[in-house]
C-alpha cells in the first residue's frame, strides 16, 4: 500500500510542476469507452509500453465527467512534454458525450481514438454489479433493475447502467464529428479478453508505436459472484438484438452478438 501511495504522490508532484511551469502537453490517443469493456486492462498495457508517457491519473475525465469544467491548462499539466513518447488518455465517460465530441474536434482534432465495445447483456450485467457493490444501485435484484428495461425501451430507460449497454446513437454521434473512420479504432472487447496481447498489438499498429510485450496479468477482472438468469438473459438479448445489427452495419464489422 505505501509504494501505491507514493506513486501516487510521485505522479501528483509532477502534475504540479507542469501546471506551474506551463509544460504539459496534450494526448495523441484517447480511449473513448465503454465502461466495462476492458478500458482498465488497456490502461494498465499501455503504461508497460516504452512509447508512452503514464498520465497523471486514470480517467481524466477533462472533456466530459467530472473534470469537464476544468481549464485548458489544467488538462495538458496531466501530460508529460515528451519528443519522443506519446500521451494518452483512458476515459470511458467521453463516448456518451456530444459535448466532448465536440471539444476534442477543437483541442486533439488530429489525435487518434479507441472504442471498445462488449455484449451490451454482458456489459449491462457488469455494470449493474459494480453499481451495487459501489452502492451507486439499491440492491435489488438484477431482474427488477432491468425490469424498466423491458418496460420502457431502450431509448428512454432511466439507467445509466442501462442505457450505457445502447451504443449505437453515440456511436453515430461520434462519426458524425470525427467521419474519417481510419481515425477511430472499434474493437470487440471479447477479443481483447480472449487475446490480450494480439489485440493490444493492434493497438499499438494503430498508434505507430513498435509492438511490445506487456504482463497480460495486469488486468481488472470484477469479482463478482452473481449469475445472470438465463430467462433474463433471453429477453435481453432479445432487447438488444437489432440494436447490435444496425451497429453492425453502421460500422461494417461483426460483433457475432446475436
Amino acid at each position: 500500500m505505501y509504494i501505491l501511495q507514493k506513486k501516487h504522490l510521485k505522479r501528483n508532484k509532477e502534475f504540479w510542476i507542469r501546471y506551474f511551469t506551463c509544460k504539459g502537453s496534450l494526448p495523441s490517443l484517447v480511449v473513448l469507452g465503454a465502461p466495462k469493456c476492458g478500458t482498465t486492462s488497456l490502461y494498465n498495457y499501455l503504461r508497460q509500453h516504452d512509447s508512452f508517457v503514464v498520465p497523471s491519473r486514470k480517467e481524466i475525465s477533462f472533456f466530459a465527467g467530472q473534470s469537464n469544467k476544468q481549464s485548458l491548462h489544467w488538462y495538458k499539466s496531466n501530460f508529460t512534454q515528451s519528443a519522443s513518447k506519446l500521451n494518452f488518455d483512458v476515459s470511458p465517460e467521453y463516448l456518451y458525450s456530444k459535448k466532448a465530441a465536440v471539444k476534442m474536434k477543437k483541442i486533439i482534432p488530429n489525435a487518434r481514438f479507441i472504442i471498445l465495445l462488449r455484449n451490451p447483456v454482458d456489459r449491462l450485467f457488469s455494470h449493474y454489479q459494480m453499481s451495487v457493490r459501489d452502492r451507486w444501485q439499491k440492491k435489488e435484484t438484477f431482474e427488477d433493475g432491468v425490469d424498466s428495461l423491458f418496460k420502457s425501451g431502450l431509448e428512454r430507460c432511466p439507467f445509466s447502467w442501462i442505457n450505457k449497454s445502447y451504443y449505437l446513437p453515440n456511436i453515430q454521434t461520434w462519426f458524425d464529428i470525427f467521419p474519417d473512420k481510419s481515425q477511430t479504432l472499434v474493437l470487440k472487447a471479447e477479443d481483447f479478453f480472449t487475446t490480450p496481447q494480439g489485440i493490444f498489438n493492434d493497438v499499438c499498429d494503430y498508434a505507430g508505436v513498435p509492438i511490445q510485450d506487456v504482463d497480460v496479468t495486469a488486468k481488472k477482472v470484477g469479482k463478482y459472484k452473481a449469475v445472470m438468469n438465463m430467462d433474463t438473459r433471453k429477453k435481453l438479448e432479445d432487447v438488444y438484438r437489432e440494436h447490435n445489427k444496425e451497429l453492425e452495419e453502421f460500422l461494417g464489422q461483426k460483433f457475432n452478438w446475436y
